[in-house]
């Protein structure tokens, strides 16, 4: 079903000329042939058709429509996905159940490849989970910190050239609290690049993150998806298995925009992932280069940070013209530019996620 899921083909006709070409890299191809020598197994029974040592030279000609829909009959069965006049769509069981093998695979990503940082390039580090403060006087002792405590008395003493701390040297200036937690609602929107420039391979990358991250979030959190290229839409998520832009142009202007004003209403902390490949050279449905598109899209950026939202760009390209990109949105931005192979792109939105709702829950 993955793979399905992935393709751009859409229809039972566009998987027919697919495999046609070619059967050798494709798993449900290999299903399919399976299924076409049991259907001309019957047929020589029948003595309706050729031997068997004719089949190979001619298998691809003769995979029909219901060959492909019978090895896809069981994802039918299981509510996982429905054909309807001939296209194939993922159903939303079918993408939780995608999203949950997405989510895993990304968890075995981070634990091979730990921490990244918020540099040009893909790094290792770490936050710790912790906050905390000085004691002051009425706090409940049931928060007090003992690491932190006992590290500030052994830094009292240290200077002054003192025996090391014990317990009984503890002096209140030395306890540090905890700080209480509190859960703050997320309102999170995805926006992912379908134009032109964007391969299959990155396409992939997007989806799993995107349904990683729909399986991953907390249930109080909101999770938006739009989809663009010289056009904006606003899907559900696991839409996102099912439709695509097309493949036009780069609107970045429309797309922030769009997802601006969806949040608008909304209530918490807002946090916005642009991914993308491409420099935007789109404005208003016309093409117009990238030194003139540039500045919409850098006022749309200027209204985030007046309104509080948290932009996050990743890139999947480091071309000339997107690191320059880069460079400009820097001036204005008050969230993170990560460049990004698609490979890592799952990572890096997870963890960055994962990170600041550690932060949305001590108050940071």
């Amino acid at each position: 079903m993955s793979e399905v899921a992935h393709a751009e083909e859409r229809s039972v006709v566009d998987w027919l000329r697919r495999l046609r070409r070619d059967l050798a890299d494709s798993i449900l191809g290999k299903r399919v042939a399976e299924q076409v020598r049991e259907r001309l197994q019957e047929e020589v029974t029948r003595g309706e058709g050729k031997e068997a040592g004719d089949w190979d030279r001619s298998i691809l000609d003769k995979i029909l429509p219901r060959d492909i829909e019978g090895c896809l009959e069981e994802y039918v069965q299981q509510g996982d996905m429905k054909i309807e006049a001939g296209r194939i769509r993922i159903t939303p069981r079918g993408g939780r159940r995608l999203a949950s093998l997405a989510k895993k695979k990304l968890e075995k990503l981070s634990r091979e490849r730990p921490g990244l940082h918020q540099t040009p390039k893909l790094g290792c580090g770490w936050d710790l989970d912790r906050s905390s403060r000085r004691y002051e006087l009425g706090d409940d002792y049931r928060f007090l910190d003992i690491q932190k405590t006992l590290l500030n008395s052994l830094e009292r003493k240290a200077p002054a050239g003192g025996p090391a701390a014990t317990l009984l040297d503890l002096e209140e200036e030395d306890l540090e609290i905890n700080e209480k937690t509190e859960e703050t609602r997320m309102c999170l929107a995805l926006l992912v690049d379908e134009s032109a420039s964007m391969g299959e391979e990155k396409r992939d990358a997007a989806i799993d993150t995107c349904l990683a991250l729909a399986r991953l979030k907390e249930p109080q959190d909101l999770l938006k998806v739009f989809i663009f290229s010289s056009q904006t839409q606003e899907i559900p998520c696991w839409e996102i298995l099912n439709v695509s832009a097309p493949k036009e142009t780069t609107d970045i202007k429309l797309a922030l925009q769009t997802a601006r004003r969806a949040l608008k209403s909304e209530r918490g902390r807002k946090q916005i992932y642009l991914i993308t490949d491409a420099e935007p050279n789109t404005e208003n449905h016309q093409y117009i280069g990238f030194e003139k598109a540039v500045p919409g899209v850098m006022k749309e950026v200027f209204r985030y940070r007046q309104e509080g939202l948290t932009l996050n760009i990743v890139m999947l390209d480091d071309n000339p013209l997107l690191k320059d990109f880069a460079s400009r949105l820097a001036q204005f931005n008050t969230g993170r530019i990560y460049f990004a192979s698609a490979s890592d792109l799952g990572r890096v939105v997870i963890q960055d996620y994962l990170t600041s709702r550690r932060r949305a829950r001590r108050g940071n």
